[in-house]
């Protein structure tokens, strides 16, 4: 979630409150003994749902939300299943269509390979069972074979930064964002590996919230998405269909 608010110098949140707005930044940090055993639908239903029905109470009706890469999905069900909490609704890189094996979804068919969505679901399960949750550096692993050269390209970039410059404080600043990530919990990996990007569930009306299904054609609130076609991990095939 620090992404939001990375550096005095590079924060949406500071952005917004200058505006003059009131923004609410929702971290659910590392999942302890009881979050261990979320999966998307828990997230929705113990975390963000309780969250969006405060920011509600403080506003006095419903919020505008804004939702970035796994978030911006969250916030469009959020928006979809509870029209009463969300007034507008803001998506930033967010992944819906998994049709195509692209950017990220292509690691992940990958992973499955021959043996599968059973194998793939086995080797999470196996992770839990040794980690607790998917730990960060495997996501890492993954976020860096998307581009195996950048890593090789941006601290060359860096080099040439001045050190007491406040580009090269956001490019710390933006690394240890990197690398500090938190694990996440099998069943919500589950639900992404195998729901989202195997099973395509939310184009295919079969992603669930509270027991029923995502329909983006019931979200009335006005809506603004941010696709990029530079994202490589909700690139614009994946990304586009939700506003569509």
């Amino acid at each position: 979630a620090a992404i939001l608010d990375l550096h005095p110098a590079r924060s949406l949140l500071r952005a917004l409150a200058a505006a003059g707005l009131r923004p609410l930044l929702l971290d659910w940090g590392a999942p302890g003994p009881q979050e261990r055993r979320f999966d998307l639908d828990a997230y929705h239903r113990a975390r963000l749902l309780p969250a969006a029905r405060v920011a509600a109470e403080l506003q006095g009706g419903p919020v505008a939300a804004l939702g970035y890469c796994m978030g911006g999905a969250l916030a469009a069900g959020l928006a979809a299943r509870r029209p009463d909490l969300v007034s507008r609704l803001a998506l930033v890189g967010a992944p819906w269509d998994f049709a195509r094996p692209v950017g990220l979804g292509a690691l992940v068919a990958g992973a499955a390979g021959a043996e599968g969505a059973e194998a793939l679901g086995a080797r999470l399960d196996a992770l839990g069972a040794a980690f607790g949750a998917a730990p960060t550096d495997l996501l890492q692993l993954m976020f860096a074979a998307l581009d195996p050269t950048l890593a090789l390209r941006k601290f060359r970039a860096f080099r040439r930064l001045p050190p007491d410059s406040v580009a090269a404080e956001i490019f710390v600043a933006t690394e240890d964002w990197l690398n500090d990530g938190p694990p996440l919990a099998i069943p919500a990996a589950r639900d992404i590996a195998l729901g989202w990007y195997l099973e395509n569930r939310p184009a295919r009306g079969a992603w669930r919230l509270d027991g029923e299904p995502v329909e983006p054609r019931a979200i009335r609130a006005p809506t603004l998405a941010f696709c990029s076609t530079e994202d490589r991990i909700a690139p614009p095939a994946t990304a586009e269909p939700l506003p569509r």
